[in-house]
This record gives structure tokens, sequence and C-alpha cells, in this order.
């Protein structure tokens, strides 16, 4: 089991001399507001449009958010990248309206951009849960994969060297066959966002739960705000959340591209 905050830290390595600063840290935390209002790029939650450059940077290293509007305590936030910004001059800030948004974005820019509908959560407790869930190693990952090439190797670690070197990525097995994994896959303005996945045979059995938990812990010792990003038509996922302690602070209309 990974109980890192109770001494359990050899799974850890990263977290040599750390022990008793985990739950210090972890009451510093910014709370959701104020990381959220850094993500939109706001100062208040009231209806806005506003222009930010976190749209330009992407989630999980492919994945652009090139608008979210956010419906926030009340207030319906638009959050746009920079260049987009004068397409979306005069949106009517009482309401949104998908279809005239998405109309007037392809007349202009003449692609068709992907748009989901998803929930924000986010995880505001301090203690430490227990999970079967173990930090992904290279050793552990270069032993599950022990007939591929260095090559490989090197691929993999090109594009997860910075998530295995500061261990926030989590595996969980079934019978020594990988069951689910989950990540702590970008880290702005102090909310980390996490991001699981189940193989189809282990799924509604409670690997994908332990990851998430691991993923929990590591964002508590490291004074990370949790985040969970997850599609509103995802009950089963937005269920998993709810049952670790996630609530939902916002629901964005998200029109997105992958580079």
């Amino acid at each position: 089991h990974v109980g890192f905050c109770e001494g359990q830290l050899d799974y850890f390595p990263h977290y040599e001399n750390r022990e008793g600063e985990c739950r210090a840290l972890s009451t510093r935390r910014h709370m959701y507001k104020d990381y959220y209002k850094k993500y939109l790029g706001v100062k208040a939650f009231e209806n806005q449009l506003v222009s930010s450059m976190q749209r330009e940077i992407p989630l999980n290293k492919q994945y652009y958010y090139s608008v979210v509007v956010s419906e926030v305590e009340k207030a319906l936030i638009y959050s746009v990248k920079p260049e987009w910004l004068e397409i979306f001059r005069g949106v009517e800030l009482n309401y949104f309206n998908p279809s005239e948004v998405l109309k007037n974005l392809n007349e202009r820019e003449n692609w068709l951009h992907a748009y989901r509908t998803m929930y924000r959560m986010v995880y505001q407790g301090e203690e430490i849960l227990e999970t079967k869930a173990v930090v992904l190693t290279e050793d552990l990952y270069r032993k599950q994969h022990a007939n591929q090439s260095e090559a490989f190797f090197e691929a993999y670690l090109k594009k997860n060297g910075e998530l295995i070197r500061t261990g926030r990525r989590f595996w969980i097995y079934h019978e020594k066959q990988w069951a689910a994994s989950g990540v702590v896959s970008d880290i702005d303005f102090n909310g980390g966002n996490i991001a699981v996945y189940t193989e189809k045979e282990f799924r509604k059995k409670g690997y994908g739960k332990e990851v998430v938990t691991a993923c929990i812990n590591w964002c508590i010792c490291n004074n990370v705000l949790p985040v969970y990003l997850v599609d509103c038509h995802n009950t089963s996922s937005i269920a998993l959340a709810k049952s670790l302690g996630f609530e939902i602070i916002a629901k964005e209309w998200i029109l997105s591209e992958v580079k």
C-alpha cells in the first residue's frame, strides 16, 4: 500500500527527508478560487470575456483548450486565446449558445473544432489516503516491457521523463497484469490535473480509484490542488471522483485543438 506520508516512503525516492512535511504543505495549498481565476485569466467570477495565454498552453502536451466558457458561481466567463478575442466581441454574456459560437468560429477560421461539455472538480481535503497503486519508476517500466528495444525506452522517457523523475505517474496491477494508470499530468497555478485510464476488462472494479487516490496523495504532499476534469456525460468517472471527495466547481464548454 502507498501511504507515503505515513512513513512508507520507500516507493517515493524523491520524498527523502520530507517525512512530517506533507501535511504542513497541504495546509498551504491554494484554494480553488485562486487557482481557477488564474487558470481562466480573471480577477473575479463575473460575466466577462477575456483573452488568456493559458489557452495556448497544451494540456498533456497535445490538447489546446482554445476556448473555455465557464459557468462558475453563477457567472459566465469566456476565456479565449488572444487571436480569437475579436471573434467573440459582442458575444452575449448572460447565456451561452454553443451552436452560434461554433458557427461563427467555423465561418471565420474555416476549421471544425472539437467541442465538449466538462465538469471541473477539485479535492480540498488534507488526509493522506491508503492505496494499492505504486509509483511508476523507470526500472518498473523496463521490467514490464522487457522485450522492447532501447529505442522504445528512450522514446518513452523523452515524452514522460519528467513525470517519472517527479513520481507523478502511478500504476496498479491485477495478478501481474497492468490494470490502470493515473498521472498528475500538468501543474498550472498550483493546480494539478489528474488523468486516469483503466483497461476495459478491469473497469468498475476499483482500480481507477486506487490510482486517482495515489495522485491525490502526491498533490497533497507537494502543496498542489488536485484537479479532475471530466466529461459531463461520463457518469462513472464523476462517481469515482465524488467517492474520493472531489466537488464540482464549474461547468465548462471547451473548444479544443489537437496539435
